[in-house]
């Protein structure tokens, strides 16, 4: 899974390196080993020279409580000969980091 990620990557507003993001995806796998995810009504738009893949992005952490639903973005450049993520996160995330630092 790191290959699909650039050496450095926007993960959830903070720059993280391949091994932090799959250091990070670990974690969450341990806390929640019931975890899958499903995705749906995706979009891929041009932004200049990378592309930004919208989703919404349906989350399941335990089989006993409903699914969360995110807004979710991936960003893929053109790195070599290789597609790679440059930046990952969600819509919830971002606003409540833009609430948190008004």
């Amino acid at each position: 899974m790191s290959s699909l990620y650039a050496k450095q990557v926007n993960y959830y507003q903070s720059t993280y390196t391949r091994a932090q993001i799959r250091s990070s995806k670990i974690k969450l796998l341990n806390k929640y080993p019931e975890f899958r995810q499903e995705i749906s009504n995706v979009l891929v738009e041009k932004i200049s020279d990378y592309y930004r893949i919208s989703f919404d992005k349906k989350v399941w952490t335990d089989s006993n409580k409903a699914p969360k639903t995110y807004p979710s973005y991936l960003d893929v450049k053109m790195v070599g000969r290789s597609w790679v993520i440059i930046t990952e996160g969600d819509k919830v995330t971002d606003e409540n980091l833009r609430k948190k630092k008004n």
